[in-house]
């Protein structure tokens, strides 16, 4: 067991720093998160649209007024 740890240790021991700036990932992450929010958003009140006109339109346009 410990001559898988040592191999170990010694592979990764002249590992580089890492770049990566965490909270830029997240606001990226959560830009994204709202851009597909927004779309689906998007999406949903175009199809109600889509088929709530129709509907309404083949119904008579609303309540009907008594002469």
């Amino acid at each position: 067991m410990t001559d898988i740890r040592q191999v170990l240790e010694t592979a990764f021991d002249d590992e580089p720093p890492s770049n990566l700036d965490k909270s830029a990932i997240v606001r990226a992450g959560r830009r994204r998160l709202g851009a597909r929010r927004a779309t689906t958003a998007g999406a949903v009140l175009a199809a109600v649209t889509a088929v709530g006109v129709p509907v309404v339109l083949a119904a008579g346009g609303g309540a009907s007024v008594a002469p």
